[in-house]
C-alpha cells in the first residue's frame, strides 16, 4: 500500500494523492524552517508529514509510526527567535552563543513537558505522550494523533463567535477536571487558552500543549515566566517574582470561558491594573446565569488572593449554577407547575389502581410458557388431590387419575388448607375436585389459567428463568407479582431484571443497581450491556446524566454492531448532547445503523443527506436510495418521501 507522505492516507496510483492533492514530484525544495514531508526520524521509526501547527516555541507535524502503522503527532522544539535550520539539512542551530544558552534551557523544559504529560497519560482529557527523543540538535515529542479542531477554530464558525452557556460548560468542565489532575500531580499548565483546548471528532475535549508547564510553587521564581498570552495570562505571569499556583490556571481558564461566552477576548491583565474595563458577560448578551457569572468574575480577579485557590471549588460553583439555571427556567414557565400537579394526581391514581389490582388475573396463552416453577425454582410436581372436607387427609389419587364428580352443595362453605390459608368452595351443579399440593407446601395449587401464589417467601431459582416468569406475569397484568420475580432475579445480579424491576416500581435504588451492573458487564465486553449502560448515562437513569460518557460507551457498543447504540449515539451528536453538535458525524452513525437494517437509521441518514448536512458530494441523489431502503424495511414515511422525489432504487 503506497502512502501519501503528506497526509499518510493511501494515495492510489501515480504521484499525486487523490485524498489531499499533494504531488511529490511537483513540490520544490525545502520551504521555510519546517521539515519537508517524508523526513525520517530515529532511523525511519517515525515519518514527518504536513504541518499541523506552528507556535513561538515549536512546530507540530502530522507523523506516522512506521512500526505500529498508525498516525501520530510529532512536536519539534524550534524557538524561532533562538535557532534556525541549516540549509539543506534537518539540523537546528542557535543564532549565537547567548541564544545557545537560552535554547539549552528551553530544551530541558521541552523534555520536561513530555515527562509531565506522560504522568497524566491515563486522563481522558489529556493527550497521551507515546515517545520523546533528541535528534537534529533539538528534541521531539510523539503524541497520539487526534482528529478534530481547536476551540478557537470552532468558535470562528459559530454565530457571533460564541457559544451558549450550557454548551460552553460541556467543554470547560472536562478541562477543569483535567486541571485538577494536573494540580494533584504538583504541576501547573500555565498556558490554557482556546488554542490549547481541542475538540475531537468523537466529541471529546482534550487539553493540549504542556510546553509552559512546571512544578507548582508558592514563591517567585525567575524561571516561572515562560509563556505569555495576552488576555489569558494573569498579572503574576508577567513578573519573574510573581507568585504562581492553581489560581494562575484558574484565571486563564476563566478567561478562555469568557471568550467562549462573549465572543470577545478579555482585556490584558496588566491593562486592567490601571483601568479595569472588564465587562460582565451578561452585559454582552450572554445567557450565563447570575451565580455562574459571579463565579466567573471571581476567577478573573486581578489579585491572586481574590480568586479561587482550588480548581475543585471553581468547578463546583459552575456546575451548581448550571443545575440551578435549569430549575429557574422550569419554574419561570407557568405551565410547568400545572403539569407537575397533573403528574402527581396521575401518580396517586396509578398507586390506587396498583393497590386495588386483582391478583388472580387471566394469563394469556402466549405467556403461559413462562409459568410453571414453584417458589424454590423447581418445576411444580403432580399434586395430590386433597379432600375438601378434611384438608389434612390427602387422597391417594394423583392428578392423572379420572376426576370425580361432586354432587351439588347447598351452600358456600370454607375449609382450612395447610398453614391457615382459606380455600373457598363454590356450589356448582357439577364441580371437579380441585388439585391441592402435597402436605408441607405453603401455596395453593396453580389452576391452569390463573396464578394463585400465596407463599410470602421470595421465589428462588435460575435468574434467567425468574426474569422470564416475571415477563409472563407482567404481560398478564399482574405487575406486583412480576416485580417480585424481577427483584428475585436482580438479587442474583441479573442486570436486565434489575432494570425491569426499577421500571415496574419506579425504584431509583434499583435503577442505580442496574446501572452499576450494566457498567460492570460492559467492561467484561458484553455489547448489549454497553448499549443499556450508555442509554442510562444519556437519560440520567440511576445516577447523574453524563452525555459525554454516554457518547464514549455508545460508540463502543455501536462498533460491536448494536443497532440501538448507533441510533442513540447519532441522536446525541445531532442534538449536541455531551459535546459539540455535528450533523455530519450523526449521519455517519445513522448510516451505520442503516447498514444493520435499522429503518430509522436509513430514514434519518436520508433526511440529513437531503438537507445537505453530510460530507456526501451528491447528497440529494444518495438520499433517494436511502429513502428507498428505509421504505423496503417497512418505514411508511420514507415510502412517501421516496415517491415524492420520483426517485428509484440506486
Amino acid at each position: 500500500m503506497a502512502l501519501c507522505s503528506y497526509c499518510f492516507e493511501e494515495k492510489g496510483t501515480g504521484t499525486q494523492c487523490h485524498r489531499c492533492g499533494y504531488d511529490e514530484e511537483s513540490v520544490g525544495g525545502q520551504q521555510g524552517p519546517e521539515l519537508p514531508p517524508a523526513t525520517r526520524l530515529i532511523e525511519g521509526k517515525y515519518l514527518v508529514g504536513r504541518v499541523l501547527g506552528v507556535g513561538g516555541f515549536g512546530i507540530t507535524y502530522l507523523g506516522y509510526d512506521s512500526r505500529l502503522k498508525v498516525k501520530v503527532a510529532v512536536k519539534e522544539f524550534f524557538p524561532r527567535h533562538l535557532v534556525t535550520r541549516v540549509a539543506g539539512s534537518s539540523t537546528v542551530r542557535p543564532h549565537d552563543e547567548k541564544a545557545a544558552e537560552e535554547f539549552a534551557e528551553g530544551l530541558r523544559r521541552f523534555l520536561r513537558e513530555a515527562q509531565t504529560a506522560a504522568r497524566l497519560d491515563s486522563h481522558p482529557h489529556v493527550v497521551p505522550v507515546k515517545d520523546f527523543f533528541e535528534e537534529n540538535g533539538t528534541a521531539y515529542i510523539v503524541m497520539g494523533y487526534i482528529d478534530g479542531q481547536s476551540l478557537a477554530d470552532y468558535l470562528e464558525r459559530q454565530p457571533g463567535k460564541r457559544l451558549p452557556f450550557r454548551k460552553a460548560l460541556d467543554i470547560f468542565l472536562p478541562i477543569l477536571d483535567a486541571l485538577e489532575s494536573i494540580h494533584r500531580a504538583k504541576l501547573l499548565h500555565r498556558d490554557v487558552s482556546p488554542e490549547n483546548i481541542y475538540l475531537t471528532v468523537d466529541g471529546l475535549v482534550k487539553l493540549l500543549d504542556f510546553g509552559a508547564a512546571r512544578p507548582t510553587m508558592t514563591k517567585g521564581d525567575a524561571s516561572a515566566t515562560v509563556s505569555i498570552k495576552e488576555g489569558y495570562a494573569p498579572v503574576e505571569q508577567y513578573s519573574k517574582k510573581g507568585r504562581q499556583g492553581p489560581w494562575t490556571d484558574i484565571y486563564a481558564t476563566a478567561a478562555a470561558l469568557y471568550r467562549t461566552l462573549t465572543g470577545t477576548m478579555p482585556p490584558a491583565s496588566l491593562e486592567r491594573l490601571s483601568h479595569d474595563t472588564l465587562v460582565p458577560p451578561s452585559r454582552l448578551e450572554s445567557d450565563i446565569p447570575a451565580r455562574a457569572e459571579r463565579a466567573l468574575l471571581k476567577a478573573l480577579a486581578l489579585h491572586p488572593e481574590d480568586r479561587y485557590q482550588q480548581v475543585s471549588v471553581f468547578r463546583r460553583e459552575m456546575a451548581a449554577a448550571a443545575q440551578r439555571n435549569v430549575l429557574t427556567m422550569l419554574t419561570a414557565d407557568r405551565r410547568i407547575p400545572a403539569l407537575v400537579v397533573i403528574m402527581v394526581l396521575a401518580a396517586l391514581l396509578g398507586i390506587k389502581l396498583y393497590l386495588d389490582s386483582n391478583r388472580r388475573e387471566e394469563i394469556p396463552p402466549e405467556a403461559m410458557r413462562f409459568i410453571g416453577k414453584d417458589a424454590e425454582g423447581n418445576p411444580i410436581p403432580h399434586a395430590e388431590v386433597r379432600n375438601q372436607t378434611d384438608p389434612a387427609k390427602p387422597l391417594r389419587e394423583s392428578v392423572s387419575t379420572p376426576k370425580k364428580k361432586k354432587k351439588k352443595q347447598p351452600a358456600v362453605g370454607k375449609t382450612s388448607s395447610p398453614k391457615g390459608v382459606a380455600v373457598t368452595v363454590s356450589p356448582e351443579e357439577e364441580e371437579e375436585e380441585e388439585e391441592t399440593p402435597p402436605p408441607g407446601n405453603a401455596r395453593n395449587v396453580q389452576p391452569a389459567d390463573k396464578v394463585l401464589f400465596v407463599k410470602p417467601n421470595a421465589p428462588r431459582g435460575d435468574p434467567a428463568d425468574l426474569f422470564r416468569q416475571g415477563l409472563g406475569f407482567e404481560r398478564a397484568g399482574n405487575r406486583r407479582k412480576a416485580f417480585e420475580y424481577y427483584e428475585a432475579a436482580c438479587d442474583q445480579k441479573y442486570a436486565v431484571a434489575c432494570y425491569q424491576a426499577a421500571k415496574t416500581a419506579s425504584d431509583q435504588r434499583l435503577f442505580t443497581t442496574s446501572r452499576l451492573l450494566f457498567a460492570q458487564e460492559c467492561k467484561e465486553g458484553k455489547a448489549y450491556a454497553c448499549t443499556n449502560y450508555g442509554i442510562m448515562l444519556a437519560n440520567g437513569e440511576g445516577g447523574a446524566k453524563d452525555a459525554a460518557k454516554a457518547r464514549e460507551t455508545l460508540e463502543h457498543a455501536c462498533g460491536l454492531k448494536q443497532t440501538v447504540a448507533c441510533l442513540r449515539l447519532a441522536g446525541l451528536w445531532e442534538k449536541g448532547e455531551g459535546g459539540v453538535d455535528d450533523p455530519s458525524v450523526a449521519a455517519r452513525y445513522y448510516k451505520q445503523a442503516c447498514e444493520l437494517n435499522a429503518k430509522e437509521g436509513c430514514r434519518r441518514y436520508a433526511d440529513l443527506l437531503a438537507a445537505g448536512k453530510t460530507t456526501e458530494k451528491d447528497g440529494k441523489k444518495a438520499a433517494t436510495y436511502y429513502y428507498w431502503r428505509a421504505c423496503s424495511l417497512g418505514d411508511a414515511s420514507s415510502c412517501q418521501k421516496q415517491s415524492s422525489t420520483g426517485g428509484k432504487k440506486k
